[in-house]
C-alpha cells in the first residue's frame, strides 16, 4: 500500500461478495493544511474540520456553488464509513 502525502488523492475500490469487483467506493483527498475529504460517488462525504471548504456542488452545467447549503444533506460520516468498510 502506498503512503499518502500532502496534496494527494486516492480512489478506494472494493471487491467482495456483496459489491461488484472494482466498484468505486469513495475518493480521498488530503491538502497542505492537513485537511482531508472522503467523497462517495453518490455525493455523501466526510471531512476534517475545514475539509468541506474544498468541495463545490454543480447546480447546472454552467454553475457551481459552495457546499454550505448542502452540508446537512450530504455530510454523513456514518454513510461514508459504511461504504468503505
Amino acid at each position: 500500500m502506498r503512503r499518502l502525502t500532502r496534496n494527494d488523492s486516492l480512489s478506494i475500490r472494493g471487491s467482495g461478495s456483496n459489491i461488484q469487483k472494482g466498484e468505486l467506493l469513495a475518493k480521498f483527498a488530503t491538502y497542505d493544511n492537513k485537511e482531508w475529504v472522503f467523497l462517495a460517488p453518490d455525493g455523501y462525504f466526510n471531512a476534517s474540520a475545514n475539509g468541506a471548504n474544498y468541495l463545490n456542488i454543480c447546480v447546472s452545467s454552467t454553475k457551481a456553488t459552495g457546499i454550505d447549503d448542502y452540508q446537512l444533506k450530504y455530510h454523513k460520516q456514518d454513510i461514508v464509513a459504511q461504504k468503505i468498510h
